[in-house]
């Protein structure tokens, strides 16, 4: 089914709705959506860099950029002030605002902040004290979402005083209240532990599930379950899930549902996790990096996004085609996160079914302007309801009607009907109107279910942005022939984008965000180009078909033939060479820019260098025979 979103009433309602819910006031123009925020600490280093933030672009590779404005405790300190920089990182798709978790010395308060960016520059920093580890210093080794709560961990042993005294788990509620209001800490009380320190986190927020990695050493480490927030007052029993060969460093939850561990240890770095199996199977991944000291997932593609803090860069695993490097890091990496372009929120109202989001992969890419084929995917188990329906709106809200919770705004929701069953795709055309950009659309879906009742999913928040200009790497082959496959490499390519080849638009045949191929057309000429527009016009050339050209090349050589020769230039993959008509002795090598070889006999005097390209281009040097 499909709503087009170009509607005028609703386009209206977008417009003025931005302002009157605030939707677009806190941003951070440099860490765009799908951007990528990575925390780290000192680490016993006493020159520079000693910890701090650095941001980069998910979808652009390169050098990461540092925050400013941070204070010492989280950039850490060499002057003696117990300030080590920061562990962990949160990013707030919603609002921009970063949640940053301390590594404190003994003796030293351990904080989480929340910060409020301008820019890459902290322009307001809540504090919240979780309290003082007297032993090994006070860690907040990772976070994760629970709706809008943050659970976290701390690291060591429980805290000798303050919010987390004797407590291990807790739950920030940053937001509650509203802006400008304080928020709360909870503990989350449990029984008795093994021996050795909670190193990693990750929450099935749907079921209000944490799962922790309890360290032991390098060859041991195990994994439980406990049900979050609790009531605060009654200890919960952890509950064991698996056990891994390996030290565990973070803990994320798959779109599949099964748990990724990345770890530190000669068994392994990488273990999949499967919940759904009882008792739980564990099994390596290989993935060829070193300690895996950072770990989330991007909610769109589904590739997980970590830190090699051995070679302290952030790379992009794209769980079917490998590894993307992404940017390094100064001084090393404990903790990445990604601001989201999809996310949920709240709960969803219990029922005969369980209905939930199926965000990763998603088909129909990122909600960006100009994406017309952006769709979101329903689930439903173990059946289906009599009549079902999809709630799109300009904000969140929360009423209880008909004994279940509506979370999108009722005064700006527009609703469809939509068909009821195990999997449920709904077509959202976004259309590409600039003021749309930086609004955030929320949506539910819900459920009239056979035996009476109503029932609703989460709430499904997405980020709506221009798209950024797409970049184009070297064409494979850059001189195809006509019907062959050409395989374009890049950044940013947004679903919704549109190909032209030598300005005729050309059907795009498979594409995710890096790469994408299409069929050459036929009657393409020499030194054409092929144009890459994302929706919301960021636009890309490349060369395509180009003429071989020479630089330099050897000058002369007996004319028996069987010298070295070489031709250094451009778009001589794949071309043919010929002296005075006749091929090489022999071809030691051939690249995009370069052709080596042994020359073939010749009469004495000068000799045509012909140099043609795969469909014809062609261009003639020349060698003389001595």
């Amino acid at each position: 089914m499909q709503l087009d979103l170009s509607r005028p009433s609703l386009c209206r309602s977008a417009l003025s709705l931005g302002a009157a819910f605030g939707l677009a006031a806190t941003t951070i123009a440099q860490v765009p959506i799908n951007g990528v925020v990575a925390s780290r600490f000192q680490g016993g280093q006493t020159t520079s860099p000693l910890g701090g933030l650095s941001v980069m672009d998910l979808g652009a590779p390169g050098t990461a950029t540092s925050i400013t404005g941070l204070g010492t405790d989280l950039t850490g300190s060499s002057s003696g002030l117990g300030a080590e920089g920061a562990a962990s990182v949160l990013v707030d798709s919603s609002t921009g605002n970063l949640i940053v978790g301390e590594h404190a010395l003994p003796g030293y308060d351990t904080d989480i902040h929340v910060l409020t960016l301008s820019g890459t520059s902290v322009v307001n920093d809540s504090v919240y004290t979780l309290g003082m580890a007297p032993g090994g210093g006070g860690w907040v080794d990772q976070m994760a979402w629970l709706g809008d709560d943050v659970v976290f961990t701390v690291r060591g042993s429980a805290f000798g005083s303050g919010a987390m005294m004797s407590h291990l788990v807790g739950v920030l509620r940053p937001r509650l209240g509203g802006p400008g209001t304080p928020g709360t800490i909870t503990p989350v009380p449990m029984t008795a532990l093994p021996i050795g320190y909670i190193n990693a986190l990750a929450v099935d927020e749907e079921r209000g599930i944490a799962y922790f990695g309890m360290w032991q050493n390098n060859t041991l480490s195990e994994v439980y379950s406990v049900p979050v927030p609790g009531d605060g007052v009654t200890p919960a029993t952890p509950a064991l899930v698996a056990t891994l060969p390996s030290g565990v460093l973070n803990l994320t939850i798959d779109g599949d549902g099964t748990i990724l561990a990345g770890c530190v240890g000669a068994a392994g770095k990488l273990f999949r996790i499967d919940i759904t199996q009882s008792p739980a199977t564990v099994t390596p991944v290989s993935i060829g990096v070193n300690d895996m000291n950072g770990i989330t997932m991007e909610n769109v593609s589904g590739d997980i996004v970590f830190c090699d803090s051995g070679a302290a860069r952030i790379y992009r695993w794209d769980q079917g085609s490998g590894l993307v490097p992404l940017g390094l890091v100064s001084g090393g990496a404990s903790g990445v996160a990604v601001r989201q372009t999809m996310a949920t929120y709240g709960r969803s109202t219990p029922g005969q079914n369980h209905y939930e989001w199926a965000l990763a992969p998603n088909p129909g890419g990122a909600p960006m302007l100009g994406n017309t084929i952006f769709s979101m995917t329903t689930t439903s188990s173990p059946g289906s309801a009599a009549l079902s329906a999809m709630l799109v709106s300009f904000g969140r809200g929360s009423i209880t009607l008909v004994g279940a919770e509506f979370l999108t705004d009722l005064n700006s929701t527009v609703t469809q009907i939509i068909p009821s069953g195990p999997s449920v795709p709904f077509t959202l055309a976004i259309p590409n109107v600039a003021g749309l950009s930086g609004l955030t659309l929320t949506a539910q879906s819900a459920h009239f279910e056979l035996g009476g009742g109503v029932t609703t999913s989460r709430g499904l928040e997405l980020s709506l942005q221009t798209p950024p200009a797409p970049t184009i790497n070297p064409i494979v082959p850059s001189a195809p022939l006509p019907n062959a496959i050409v395989t374009v490499t890049g950044t940013n390519f947004f679903f919704g984008m549109q190909l032209q080849v030598a300005g005729v638009p050309t059907p795009i045949v498979s594409q995710t965000s890096t790469t994408l191929t299409f069929v050459m057309p036929t009657g393409v000429l020499c030194d054409s180009s092929i144009t890459l527009t994302n929706p919301g016009g960021g636009t890309a050339t490349a060369s395509l078909n180009g003429t071989p050209t020479i630089t330099t090349m050897s000058s002369s050589g007996p004319a028996a033939g069987g010298a070295l020769f070489y031709i250094l230039g451009n778009n001589l993959d794949g071309a043919l060479v010929t002296f005075g008509g006749l091929p090489p002795a022999s071809i030691l090598g051939q690249t995009r820019t370069s052709i080596s070889g042994y020359t073939p006999p010749g009469p004495v005097g000068p000799a045509p260098v012909v140099i043609s390209g795969a469909t014809g281009c062609t261009t003639v040097g020349t060698y003389t025979y001595q």
